[in-house]
């Protein structure tokens, strides 16, 4: 299990990992084990931070996590973020991730396949994640799950005030 303080990078990179892929020809909502699996490990990993919040695994797979104002917020607008947890069906969802420090040349990903050092030169001196080509990263919104889940880390351990809102970790988006 992770670390209470567990950094948005650390989360993501352990998330990337996990076989998530959607299938769309299964009439069941998850269509995958793996999205089920996901959800179960996030529930647990919720249960472990201890927050003020109340966690329910919804009929299609998905997770709601509500969570209660902090004192002297209650007043406050219910706001509602959202995150899939599958990630596209024709490649494994299983990735290998590399951090990269990208000092502007070429990143090669796969055989013939590489981040073209044009696109990269905005991020000369800072860290990139890639995979390692043989599956999809997931990073649209694997990162996503992985800042929601340091935010509620960081409310779990902190007074940091807060209205109320919710956080749905949806399956099947893809």
């Amino acid at each position: 299990m992770p670390e209470a303080r567990e950094s948005v990078l650390d989360r993501f990179l352990r998330y990337v990992r996990l076989e998530t892929r959607s299938d769309p020809d299964s009439p069941a909502r998850p269509s995958t084990q793996g999205q089920l699996d996901f959800a179960e490990r996030l529930k647990a990993e919720l249960a472990l931070m201890d927050g003020p919040w109340d966690c329910q695994g919804l009929a299609d797979g998905s997770l709601l996590v509500s969570v209660s104002a902090s004192p002297g917020c209650e007043s406050g607008i219910k706001a509602v973020y959202m995150a899939h947890i599958d990630t596209y069906y024709g490649l494994s969802g299983a990735a290998t991730p590399r951090v990269v420090e990208c000092d502007g040349r070429a990143i090669p990903l796969a055989p013939g396949i590489s981040l073209p050092r044009e696109l990269l030169l905005p991020f000369i001196g800072k860290r990139i994640v890639v995979t390692d080509g043989s599956s999809l990263l997931g990073a649209d919104d694997k990162a996503g799950v992985a800042s929601l889940m340091t935010v509620l880390s960081h409310i779990a351990l902190s007074d940091l005030p807060h209205g109320p809102f919710d956080i749905w970790f949806t399956t099947d988006e893809e």
